[in-house]
């Protein structure tokens, strides 16, 4: 069976592969989808993005696939590859908010997807984190939230 890990992984952390490599350990395939949010600013690109997730990841598993989801629901991108949405938890604000999503493409969407939930053992660390301690150019704290294959891109994407 197929996980489909959708999110705007801007950029990607820890706490986004904790969720894959559990997810791999349960699940035949696990696509990560890039999503465009149009809620968060960003200014990389999902080209961007896709180049530290494969760097982040493509060590682990080649059963890993990641794709552009611009323009995409991830339900849709469920049905296409016949899987089922996974979605990372770091705390309770993070449940209520992906419960209401899970929620709506189980009831109200067609096809309908299912979601699971997995909650990360990296709880602290955010995205937002990790940009902010970049732009502040506090490698001593960011450095400890991503991957060591990314370095060199975090500081080229999100650097001053």
């Amino acid at each position: 069976m197929t996980v489909i890990y959708p999110g705007s992984f801007d950029p990607f952390t820890l706490g986004h592969l904790d969720i894959v490599i559990r997810a791999l350990g349960m699940f035949d395939r696990v696509v990560i989808v890039v999503m465009s949010n149009p809620e968060k600013h960003t200014s990389r690109t999902v080209e961007q993005k896709i180049e530290i997730i494969e760097r982040s990841v493509n060590s682990f598993s080649d059963r890993i696939k990641i794709i552009d989801g611009t323009g995409k629901m991830a339900v849709d991108i469920a049905k296409e590859y016949d899987g089922i949405i996974v979605k990372g938890i770091r705390n309770a604000t993070d449940f209520e908010y992906e419960k209401t999503q899970a929620k709506i493409n189980r009831k109200f969407l067609n096809p309908p997807a299912d979601t699971i939930f997995l909650p990360t053992h990296y709880e602290t660390i955010s995205s937002s984190a990790v940009r902010e301690l970049v732009k502040y150019g506090r490698r001593d704290a960011w450095e400890k939230m991503v991957s060591a294959y990314v370095y060199d891109l975090i500081e080229k994407y999100y650097g001053n």
